[in-house]
């Protein structure tokens, strides 16, 4: 083809082909970016899910930490209780030791 004449039937031809050769790549280009760009949806998907069960696993895991710190403060309170219970079960025995403690005689004077 030179500079200002019309092409010839024989240099339109052989574009044709080129031009096909370019549309296929083309649409196999765009092809492989809408199935990269729907594998990226998915991953972001996923990766949604990851950061939603982390979310819960953390408010679960506060939860777990309050549920222990409630346990513990109750815990405190029966060995409070218990040793409460024994310091009143230790006075009640010694209470009754003394009940139990032989009375001495009563103290006579001695008849002449």
């Amino acid at each position: 083809m030179t500079m200002g004449k019309a092409p010839d039937a024989a240099s339109v031809s052989d574009r044709q082909p080129g031009q096909e050769v370019r549309q296929e790549v083309r649409q196999e280009v765009v092809d492989l970016l809408t199935q990269l760009l729907d594998v990226q949806k998915e991953i972001a998907n996923n990766q949604n899910q990851v950061v939603k069960l982390l979310g819960m696993l953390g408010a679960q895991g506060e939860q777990q930490i309050l549920d222990l710190q409630n346990v513990a403060r109750h815990q405190s309170l029966l060995v409070e209780n218990h040793q409460a219970l024994l310091l009143q079960t230790s006075r009640i025995s010694t209470a009754l030791h003394d009940l139990k403690r032989p009375v001495a005689p009563p103290i006579t004077a001695p008849s002449q």
